[in-house]
């Protein structure tokens, strides 16, 4: 969303980057906008810290950042795809195989398999 949501370091300046997106990107209150977050606005790659600070302005400004919406019988999930290539690196480095990976609390391989469970719980 933003181009440089991710290096933005204090709450005015990310609060001004929001503001010009909201100016650019102005729709009518009932059309449905669902977000995706990327890596220009959480990162890839980063310090713990930036991190955290890039997801936190993220979920302030544009909400959840795993989400699934049902529209006219499909279901789409919206994924964190940054934070799910992070994750995946990390399984890799450790050599471990994914049916023994543990997936990050509140992660996007955790809402993934979430899904997929619940799925499987429905006969879906």
């Amino acid at each position: 969303m933003l181009s440089s949501g991710h290096q933005v370091k204090g709450e005015e300046e990310f609060a001004q980057y929001y503001a010009k997106f909201e100016r650019v990107f102005s729709l009518s209150r009932n059309i449905p906008v669902f977000y995706v977050p990327g890596n220009k606005d959480i990162g890839l790659n980063m310090k713990t810290s930036d991190s955290a600070r890039a997801r936190r302005h993220y979920l302030e400004h544009f909400g959840s950042i795993n989400s699934k919406v049902s529209i006219s019988n499909h279901t789409f999930l919206l994924l964190d795809a940054p934070s799910l290539v992070e994750e995946d690196y990390q399984r890799a480095e450790i050599f471990k195989d994914y049916h023994d990976w543990t997936p990050k609390r509140d992660g996007t391989v955790e809402f993934v398999a979430a899904f997929n469970e619940s799925r499987t719980e429905t006969g879906e």
